[in-house]
């Protein structure tokens, strides 16, 4: 069995090897003048329009913190905690709880 599907493979590769041949044409020929991705080749220009990030957040924190308020019974977005922590520079949810529930004068 092995013997006549290895026959079969070099059957086809005869046949689209003499295919090839007798119709030149019908294939795009091989050229070796260059890859199509050469290695660091795309050199990126500075761009004005790219946005640095000015702070990273944790998600964890924000996630803790929009789930602390709910289990308070408070609602709000977590955008609106997301501005609250960077804005306060707060890096635990004690620190959150206490500052949002401050008295503002």
């Amino acid at each position: 069995m092995h013997s006549l599907l290895i026959l079969a493979f070099f059957a086809l590769c005869a046949y689209f090897y003499n295919d090839g041949l007798k119709n030149p044409h019908k294939y795009k020929p091989i050229t070796f003048d260059g890859d199509l991705f050469p290695i660091a080749a795309i050199i990126d220009e500075p761009n004005a329009d790219f946005h640095v990030a000015t702070a990273v957040v944790d998600t964890l924190l924000i996630d803790d913190c929009v789930d602390a308020l709910k289990a308070l019974g408070i609602k709000c977005s977590r955008k609106e905690v997301e501005a609250k922590i960077i804005s306060e520079d707060i890096e635990t949810v004690q620190d959150f709880i206490t500052i949002y529930f401050k008295k503002k004068p």
